[in-house]
C-alpha cells in the first residue's frame, strides 16, 4: 500500500513541476523575476511532494 501512495506522491509531484511551468508562463509575462519565483515555487512545492513518495517507496 505504501508503494502504491508513494508512486502516486512523485507523479502529483512531476505534475506539480509542470503546472509551474504553464503558470509562470501565464502569470508572470511583464517580469522576468516573478516568472522564476512562481515558478521555483511550484518546483520546490513539486520536489517535496515527489520526495515523500520517494521516501515512501
Amino acid at each position: 500500500m505504501a508503494t502504491v501512495l508513494g508512486v502516486i506522491l512523485i507523479v502529483i509531484g512531476a505534475g506539480i513541476g509542470a503546472t509551474g511551468r504553464l503558470a509562470a508562463r501565464t502569470y508572470g509575462r511583464n517580469s522576468a523575476a516573478r516568472r522564476i519565483g512562481i515558478w521555483l515555487l511550484f518546483l520546490t512545492v513539486g520536489v517535496g511532494v515527489a520526495s515523500a513518495g520517494f521516501a515512501l517507496t
